[in-house]
């Protein structure tokens, strides 16, 4: 995922970071160039008098999908994070493999958990993401009720 450009004062340009949570790969972009790496999650971005800074880039997570960028002790968010709640609201499909089993379960409840991931990135009103993230969940949960029946009436 790439986040939208952000402008650090110091910095010669707007920043981009790209990665994702299952890679654990994180990648930054200064006036869309590439910039090295110097280290895990470390970068020499390039300042307006020429010079470098080092900046490092958070980890991406389900709960914090928006990295934040650390420069001499200054905190720059990329985005706003959602609420805890929000973040185990996307969560709730998983439980389809509870109900479901590992096979189905799985593939119902992974399927729909990586498209709340997907809502937790570009959804930006809280109320539409929230009714998104329920409505995905309880459909998950109801699909994963239906195969389970469907499986049980089919052994019998």
């Amino acid at each position: 995922m790439q986040t939208d450009p952000i402008t650090i004062p110091q910095i010669a340009g707007p920043i981009q970071t790209s990665g994702g949570m299952w890679t654990g790969k994180t990648s930054v972009t200064v006036n869309g160039v590439a910039v090295a790496a110097t280290g895990r999650r470390t970068f020499a971005l390039p300042t307006v008098d020429g010079r470098t800074v080092t900046a490092t880039v958070s980890k991406v997570t389900t709960i914090k999908p928006f990295p934040v960028i650390t420069i001499d002790g200054v905190a720059y968010p990329t985005g706003v994070n959602p609420p805890l709640f929000v973040g185990i609201l996307a969560m709730l499909p998983l439980m389809a493999i509870a109900i479901a089993g590992p096979i189905f379960g799985g593939i119902i409840g992974v399927g729909a958990f990586a498209g709340n991931l997907n809502l937790l990135r570009k959804v930006t009103n809280r109320n539409t993401l929230v009714l998104a993230l329920a409505g995905i969940g309880c459909a998950a949960l109801l699909l994963s009720v239906v195969v389970s029946i469907a499986l049980l009436a089919a052994l019998r």
